[in-house]
């Protein structure tokens, strides 16, 4: 059999081509315009970001998977999205504090800033891993009643507690040291400073600067039902553009209309082999993606360390093709709020650290391409859908998971005649979330060059 249970294995030169074919392919048709220059175009798997949207779904879910898709940072060396270091939030955060603006300071003072600086870098990292445990241990408590994340910590998680009175003391004590040691600027650089540590807030709601969030259900592909009450979170704010809702009402009445023809994509071994990684605006984007984004995989829970099977689209030589149906397809603006630094690398280019060695070469996100009940009809040989087949149900029996090309759901829940219609033994069809949610099929990025550090 092709496929062997491993680990994590480097995406092959084939099923990189499904994405840069993916890739080049969706940008063509609603990115057309793209300066490769200034910007790039990725490919998300569909289904992995569901971003749910309507008058009876509370906003804190929609908010939620608005922040999740534009906070995060791809890396410009790799070009799926999924593989990014930090988000927006954090490293804005991180940047500023490494910011330096009298370049002839006091050695004294200079040195006690650094001292400071250092300090808080190494609390902002405690307190983020800390804090994602504790939101998770907060989530699964089934005794938490009514208490909010601020009031469970105290008694709850006092490590966490700790590091927030710490992380306030030392910002307070680098904003002093700032203002001495920077000179004209350090008052506007500290609001600054303090707006984009306010929106990380996860605990305390700041006007404009951050917005309350749910975690979406662990069942969202099943279900449309949301608690009417949800626990909150607070997220750095953004906002996505207001025809967002309207479009998805008007899929959700196109959906149950059979006459509907919505959009498409679609290529093969030909385009596939014709696309470049430089026409979305990524030198090579091959480059430190995992074996998880192959044609197919499947994953059983029963055996340990994750292991998993593959089928590469190496295999399928000529017969490949793939295409991609939806009901509808739309880009959408979105915009962080007046936590972010509005050209922030080009303000502050002079930046210190005795931590970091740079900032790496990122994409900042400024559109969600998004569809509704979305659809892949992937063309393999009989044989290779024949296995598919097979890991499928050996999976399902076993517990775990399949993808294809990226879209994973539960192998038990895979709807067999559906997926491996009998009439075509070699087309795989994955059907669109049965008209439940929109998906986001990529983004489109503002690319922000690698900045190096200097030594404090």
């Amino acid at each position: 059999m092709p496929g062997n249970w491993q680990d994590h294995a480097k995406l092959g030169p084939a099923d990189a081509g499904l994405w840069r074919a993916q890739a080049n392919q969706l940008k063509s048709a609603f990115f057309n315009d793209l300066d490769v220059k200034k910007h790039a175009f990725y490919a998300a798997p569909i289904g992995r970001y569901i971003i749910p949207c309507g008058s009876d779904i509370p906003p804190e879910f929609t908010n939620k998977a608005v922040y999740d898709c534009a906070d995060a940072m791809p890396l410009l060396s790799t070009g799926i999205l999924g593989a990014s270091v930090e988000s927006d939030s954090q490293r804005t955060q991180r940047y500023l504090a490494c910011v330096r603006l009298n370049r002839n300071p006091d050695r004294g003072a200079a040195m006690r800033l650094e001292q400071a600086q250092s300090r808080l870098e190494k609390l902002v990292t405690s307190k983020t891993q800390v804090e994602e445990r504790a939101q998770e241990a907060y989530m699964s408590d089934e005794d938490k009643g009514s208490l909010t994340f601020k009031q469970w910590v105290p008694q709850n998680y006092p490590q966490l507690q700790s590091l927030y009175y710490e992380m306030q003391a030392a910002s307070s004590t680098l904003a002093s040291l700032s203002s001495q040691v920077e000179g004209l600027g350090a008052d506007s650089l500290n609001r600054l400073k303090a707006n984009v540590q306010n929106a990380l807030d996860v605990t305390t709601q700041y006007d404009k600067l951050n917005m309350p969030t749910s975690n979406l259900p662990a069942d969202l592909r099943d279900t449309d039902r949301f608690p009417e009450n949800p626990v909150k979170l607070y997220r750095p704010a953004y906002s996505i553009s207001s025809t967002f809702a309207e479009h998805v009402q008007k899929w959700m009445k196109e959906a149950e209309s059979s006459g509907h023809v919505g959009p498409s994509i679609s290529y093969d071994v030909n385009v596939i082999k014709s696309s470049k990684w430089p026409d979305v605006g990524i030198k090579d984007g091959s480059h430190g993606v995992s074996n998880e984004w192959s044609l197919f995989e499947a994953r059983s829970t029963q055996r340990s360390g994750g292991h998993k099977v593959t089928i590469s689209a190496a295999q399928e030589g000529d017969q490949l093709a793939v295409k991609i149906n939806a009901t509808g397809i739309a880009s959408f603006e979105v915009r962080p709020g007046p936590w972010a630094v509005e050209k922030l690398e080009a303000t502050y280019p002079n930046v210190e650290s005795n931590n970091y060695k740079s900032f790496e070469a990122v994409g900042r996100v400024s559109h969600l391409l998004i569809g509704y009940n979305v659809q892949i009809r992937i063309a393999v040989s009989q044989r290779t859908r024949d296995q598919m087949l097979d890991m499928t149900r050996k999976v399902a029996d076993v517990g775990g998971s399949v993808s294809f090309l990226g879209f994973e759901v539960p192998a038990a829940r895979v709807k067999l005649d559906q997926t491996f219609p009998d009439q075509d033994k070699s087309v795989v069809v994955v059907p669109g979330l049965d008209h439940k949610h929109p998906v986001l099929l990529g983004v489109k990025v503002a690319k922000v060059d690698e900045v190096k550090m200097k030594k404090g």
